[in-house]
């Protein structure tokens, strides 16, 4: 049979198998509808999820208001171990529903593999929805266990306190929550499901039109070939086989001076330039890869060593200002409980000698009064530093997300810092409605706030130089703007653009290790979602304002 005929045949052939591709093409398309059939199972089951949390969340309030309105008027028909057993059923069942629905995602996610339809589920989405669902339920079985706490020690009215201004209010936000999820899940479902059955009709015109253009372009360009170039590319076949079996030890004869020929001069010189480098290129480019891989990897490492050293020499440095603060006070108490202590056995001995005077019980009853005034003073201001450090180390080290007041909080970081402070005669003002609130992590604060600070006493002002900072909060509806302002030297023109890069320092020779401002930079844009920006003069100070949301709940933060 000649070539020709032989390569009509096979057109004819792919013909033929096109047509079998169409078919398994568009049986396949219905293959899929049917699994978008089942995909929409998927989110009817998610939505059942939905109302059976919602059915547990009402379930709770009932039993606690049951239990509460018992309680005040002493009917007590409900008694504490029934409470907290039937507490326990509701979070079993809550426990059930997110197992279900974390099911629902893996299989969801496996379907999405299965049909190529990854834009009708993002798997991270659900995953983030579920994370949300599951972080805010734990918190609100947290305060189911913190009411009984509070109505075993504290009583029914705590409790009930309690309840109405934290516990219940939660919970109905958690169940507007889930309400509003449960509207997204279905108006996403109808809407994607409208788009997928477009999609699906439509996939099939493309492919009917696919086919008959893949059969024009296939007639026309074999009937090309055959007239063509079928002859000379067998030629330049035949002697290139030669060149596969031996593995480029071949050189193949040029028997024309047309585009053929041309083409085999170049194979020749290809042959001959692939020979001198194939057996070295592979080692060569791995090699280099894998030196890059390392390099890059160990650097990365080390930034984020560095990095977290600095937290950490941070956080350090706050323990020891604290510790010497503390040791101040806590050493007056103990002075004066050790005289107090004194006197006593004194007044006791004369006591029992009666030989005790009423100018000596007098003269104790005053020393008693001036010691335990003494003792309770200190012990207070101890209390207060604890307290505050406390509060802060803890915020720095966990990354909390917590609704708390940024005024306080503010006062807390800098009485932490007054080790630091009182060695200087800087001032520091803090200008912020007592009244602002933010839902957010006041440890990323914290950390900004420390940094600021630290950043202008080591580079602002010279020793023995007083100067003023400046801390104004500003908050809308939906941003809180924080300016910090000192009036040291300011940052020179030509480091503005740099000051946020890491190890970027103009102070190395005293230990500065250039990654202060870019843990800030970090903390601001990377945990709080926000921007920060720093405007400086030479001579005439430093301003860094800092806006991010109010409530960061709302904020992906991963």
């Amino acid at each position: 049979m000649k070539i020709s005929n032989k390569l009509l045949l096979i057109f004819s052939f792919k013909i033929i198998v096109f047509g079998i591709m169409g078919y398994l093409l568009v049986a396949e398309n219905n293959v899929i509808t049917r699994e978008i059939e089942d995909l929409r199972k998927s989110d009817l089951s998610r939505m059942t999820e939905v109302t059976d949390i919602l059915s547990s969340l009402s379930d709770s309030r009932r039993l606690l208001t049951v239990f509460t309105t018992d309680s005040l008027i002493q009917t007590r028909t409900v008694s504490i171990s029934d409470l907290k057993a039937s507490l326990s059923q509701v979070l079993s069942k809550r426990n059930d529903c997110l197992n279900k629905w974390l099911e629902g995602i893996s299989i969801a996610g496996e379907m999405d593999k299965k049909t190529g339809l990854r834009n009708h589920y993002k798997r991270d989405s659900l995953e983030k929805d579920f994370i949300e669902v599951k972080s805010r339920l734990n918190e609100l079985a947290v305060r189911e266990n913190s009411f009984i706490d509070v109505y075993n020690t504290k009583g029914i009215t705590e409790a009930v306190y309690y309840f109405d201004n934290n516990l219940r209010p939660y919970s109905v936000d958690i169940q507007n929550y889930l309400i509003e999820q449960k509207r997204i899940i279905f108006s996403e479902s109808e809407h994607q499901m409208d788009i997928m059955i477009k999609n699906n009709d439509l996939y099939t015109v493309y492919v009917i039109i696919a086919f008959l253009i893949v059969v024009a372009v296939t007639v026309s360009t074999g009937l090309y070939l055959r007239r063509q170039i079928l002859a000379p590319v067998n030629r330049l076949k035949a002697q290139t086989y030669e060149i596969g079996k031996n593995r480029l030890n071949a050189i193949i004869e040029v028997t024309s001076k047309d585009e053929i020929g041309e083409l085999t001069e170049s194979f020749n010189e290809m042959v001959v330039e692939l020979k001198n480098h194939r057996e070295n290129l592979d080692d060569l480019l791995d090699k280099r890869t894998n030196d890059l891989i390392a390099s890059h990897e160990k650097l990365r490492l080390s930034q984020k060593q560095l990095v977290q050293s600095e937290k950490m020499a941070a956080l350090a440095q706050l323990v020891a200002g604290i510790a010497h603060e503390i040791n101040t006070p806590v050493g007056v108490g103990v002075t004066a409980a050790s005289h107090f202590d004194t006197i006593t056995k004194n007044i006791l001995n004369s006591y029992a000698e009666k030989t005790m005077t009423k100018t000596d019980l007098e003269e104790y009853f005053d020393s008693a009064r001036e010691s335990t005034d003494l003792i309770l003073k200190n012990l207070y201001r101890t209390a207060d530093l604890v307290r505050s450090f406390k509060m802060v180390s803890a915020d720095q080290t966990s990354q909390e997300l917590r609704k708390f007041k940024i005024k306080p909080y503010i006062e807390d970081v800098l009485l932490s810092l007054k080790p630091k402070l009182k060695k200087t005669a800087h001032k520091i003002n803090v200008q912020c409605d007592d009244k602002i609130e933010l839902y957010s992590y006041p440890g990323a604060y914290a950390q900004i706030i420390t940094n600021l600070i630290v950043n202008s006493l080591t580079h602002a002002y010279d020793d023995g130089e007083a100067g003023n900072i400046k801390i104004a909060v500003f908050s809308d509806d939906t941003n809180v703007t924080l300016e910090y302002t000192d009036d040291g030297k300011g940052i020179p023109r030509e480091n503005i653009n740099y000051i946020f890069e890491p190890f970027f320092t103009t102070n190395r020779k005293q230990g500065g290790t250039g990654l202060g401002l870019h843990v800030l930079y970090n903390i601001v844009t990377q945990s709080l979602k926000g921007t920060i920006v720093c405007q400086s003069t030479t001579a005439k100070g430093v301003k860094f304002i800092i806006t991010a949301p109010n409530d960061a709940g709302g904020v992906s933060n991963g």
